[in-house]
């Protein structure tokens, strides 16, 4: 008669299963947050794009500044709107259409074009400990997502470990 309770072969044998799993299953789970994030980072970049073009017709003149939102703790959303000379303030809470929204922990910076003062570029970051996975194609920073607006047509720019240097990067 055999007694009840589990061989050390069969625990053994269980655990192997369950290592093979999870050998498979951990950079999967790694990859589908990496891709998690930098569809936030897209996100944030596409609507602060926006933003900058309505700014830029608006006021006749491109943004230019930071809306940091990596050093705000939690998650959630921070908004900036802009100042004086088109420079862009981060305010407590969206007060009007004006104001961009950003989610944490992103930083986007806008740089206005010396020759075209409507035009500029618009880059999203975000710090590689910050971002699930998502780091620079060689792994020293954060990713980093950049579009200029008044190319024709608007390209996404890149340097992430999921695609690589897209369009030669963001200048």
């Amino acid at each position: 008669m055999r007694a009840k309770g589990f061989s050390l072969i069969e625990l053994l044998v269980v655990m192997a299963i369950i290592a093979i799993l999870a050998v498979i299953a951990v950079p999967m789970y790694n990859k589908y947050r990496a891709n998690a994030m930098y569809s936030v980072l897209e996100d944030n970049l596409k609507r602060a794009v926006a933003w900058a073009e309505a700014v830029a017709v608006d006021y006749d003149k491109f943004p230019t500044g930071t809306c940091d939102a990596s050093t705000v703790g939690g998650t959630g959303s921070l908004s900036c709107s802009i100042g004086d000379e088109n420079s862009v303030n981060v305010v407590n809470s969206a007060s009007g259409v004006k104001d961009l929204v950003i989610d944490y922990p992103i930083t986007i910076n806008f740089t206005r074009d010396s020759s075209t003062p409507t035009c500029g570029t618009v880059s999203a970051l975000c710090d590689s400990d910050k971002c699930s996975g998502l780091t620079s194609n060689d792994g020293t920073s954060g990713p980093e997502l950049c579009m200029i607006t008044c190319e024709n047509p608007t390209r996404l720019r890149e340097d992430t470990n999921l695609h690589g240097v897209v369009n030669g990067g963001c200048p």
